[in-house]
């Protein structure tokens, strides 16, 4: 162990912890910073776990640990530590390996199943691990539960800023846009279907057109003409949607 890491350790406070630390204990300038964290039981506050973590829950979830931890975490319950953030995701990888292998030449039992430094953090997947999973979940539909669940959720400023860092700039490749073109021919437009629909005015009466007619006759705006046949709004123009004629 080299003198850097000796003068971390040294640092460090392994006496048990009187109380779990908690996910607000890291400060916001460093929550996206990686990180080394410790696990410790709840009976005597002994370490059993070494982990590498990046955002701010992870040291925290116990979701994806071996099979070892969780008997222990059963037996005892357990707290989680952060013993230090660093700047770049390889010096907390190194620290993680020196850390174990500092606590097991000192006699300590953790449940870490490897040396180290080997989390799955900057992993890609190969293209036919993403076609399986492609094929997993193809055709799978969102239950009523789940809809009522997600419903009224909205997602944060943080969130929006990175969906649209994301997609910003994004263009479609050339054999991507012939797919889609390929994909949608010979798909007739929503508002040149041939199907009846009925509508109500107050002055009007009931009409039974199609989108498009009823679009033209009286002079609607097409998305406020669609948000009132998908439920979005009530009316257009006065015109209520009643459904499909029969």
């Amino acid at each position: 162990m080299n003198a850097e890491y000796r003068q971390r350790f040294a640092a460090i406070d392994w006496t048990p912890l009187p109380e779990p630390v908690r996910v607000e204990a890291i400060a916001p300038a460093r929550a996206d910073l990686p990180y080394v964290y410790v696990h410790r039981r709840g009976d005597d506050g002994s370490v059993f776990y070494v982990g590498k973590g990046r955002w701010k829950y992870r040291f925290s979830q116990k979701t994806g640990r071996n099979i070892y931890w969780q008997r222990v975490a059963e037996k005892y319950g357990w707290s989680a530590e952060v013993v230090c953030h660093f700047q770049t995701h390889e010096d907390a990888l190194r620290y993680e390996v020196e850390l174990i292998a500092h606590l097991r030449d000192a006699g300590v039992k953790l449940t870490n199943i490897t040396v180290g430094g080997d989390g799955a953090s900057g992993y890609k997947q190969t293209p036919e691990h993403v076609a399986k999973r492609v094929a997993s979940i193809a055709g799978k539909k969102w239950t009523d539960e789940r809809r009522a669940a997600a419903k009224g959720k909205t997602l944060s400023l943080e969130t929006r800023a990175k969906l649209s860092k994301a997609v910003t700039g994004f263009r479609h490749t050339d054999e991507a846009k012939m797919k889609i073109s390929d994909a949608q021919r010979g798909n007739l437009h929503h508002l040149y279907s041939a199907t009846l629909l009925k509508f109500c005015h107050p002055d009007r009466g009931i009409v039974a057109m199609t989108q498009q007619e009823i679009k033209e006759t009286f002079s609607l705006h097409p998305s406020n003409l669609c948000s009132i046949i998908k439920g979005r709004r009530k009316s257009c123009s006065g015109w209520v949607y009643l459904g499909v004629a029969a």
